[in-house]
């Protein structure tokens, strides 16, 4: 058994802390877990994905078609990967896009990039992940909301106490409390 799992936003959106939490994790239960990511420009809004194979595997980047599930703090950074998963496949994202800040490029209205999204999945949930973060206090914890989101979805061999194990050693103790909060509201809004 192998699955894929992967986890795609811009850079500052807290990418690189899910995979490391989601990895650490899977480490923890006994599993065999390959995490790879690729973040060039990430520093400056730039797209940042991260791929997380986890059972037999020994090659850390999937290929076409190959993903169980696509995790997205972004729409448009969504859209990009969505050759890696597999027919049938779950997408969980963001409902939030952030225009690229170069000019005379057009972005697709939402309308659109949610149906070429529902074309090619089995089943997309719509997380209001930045909504909520802010009504909590940093944005920044956005992708916590969403980790509470793939927790309830159970999209992973993971229990809620497991991945909120994970968070507690992987966040700053000062930041744990609202993180807890985010990952409360992200395990309720799906």
């Amino acid at each position: 058994m192998m699955e894929t799992i992967v986890i795609s936003g811009v850079g500052g959106q807290g990418i690189l802390t899910m995979a490391k939490i989601i990895g650490y994790a899977l480490v923890k239960k006994g599993l065999r877990v390959r995490v790879a990511e690729v973040h060039g420009m990430a520093q400056r809004g730039g797209s940042v994905v991260t791929y997380i194979r986890y059972g037999d595997v020994d090659c850390p980047r999937p290929s076409h078609g190959m993903a169980k599930a696509l995790i997205s703090l972004e729409l448009l950074e969504c859209t990009r990967y969505l050759y890696l998963l597999k027919r049938g496949g779950i997408v969980i994202s963001n409902d939030w896009i952030y225009p690229p800040n170069v000019p005379g490029v057009s972005v697709p209205s939402k309308e659109e990039i949610v149906k070429l999204i529902e074309e090619n999945t089995g089943k997309l949930y719509l997380i209001p992940a930045n909504k909520i973060a802010d009504s909590l206090g940093p944005r920044l914890i956005a992708n916590t909301v969403i980790l509470g989101s793939v927790a309830k979805l159970g999209i992973l061999p993971l229990s809620k106490e497991e991945l909120l194990e994970s968070l507690k050693k992987n966040i700053k103790h000062k930041y744990l409390e609202v993180n807890f909060r985010a990952f409360d509201e992200g395990y309720k809004a799906v």
